[in-house]
């Protein structure tokens, strides 16, 4: 299977992360690998990476880092999943088509009714 290209910077950020001492295991290693997946968002295009794509990437790295399989395995399936997660939350639109008309209705209906309101005043 190919591997997938990145861009320099989205390489700095990865080599970052996974040159740490336990890529998800350690609170310090942490905010690398949210650093890293949020400048795959940011530069990286939102649809254009995913969980099975970093997965490639892990596959090809962490042996060279790591013995234990069992440790790798598990490197990578906290870490696709997470990623997921994030990706998923990054492309969740905030306009939801349900919630938003009818909370405009309402500012409108209130809008009308205070300037009647004190319409009625003058």
């Amino acid at each position: 299977m190919p591997q997938p290209k990145i861009s320099k910077k989205i390489g700095l950020y990865y080599k970052k992360w996974i040159d740490s001492s336990h890529p998800l295991f350690s609170p310090n290693d942490i905010p690398k690998f949210y650093r890293f997946t949020k400048t795959c968002v940011r530069y990286g295009g939102k649809r254009y990476w995913s969980g099975q794509r970093l997965r490639r990437l892990l596959e090809k790295d962490l042996p060279n880092k790591y013995q234990d399989e069992e440790y790798i395995e598990q490197i990578i399936r906290e870490a696709v999943s997470i990623f997921d997660h994030l990706l998923d939350y990054e492309r969740t639109k905030l306009y939801d088509y349900d919630i938003e008309p009818r909370l405009q209705r309402e500012r409108l209906a209130a809008t009308a009714a205070n300037k009647q309101k004190h319409g009625a005043r003058k």
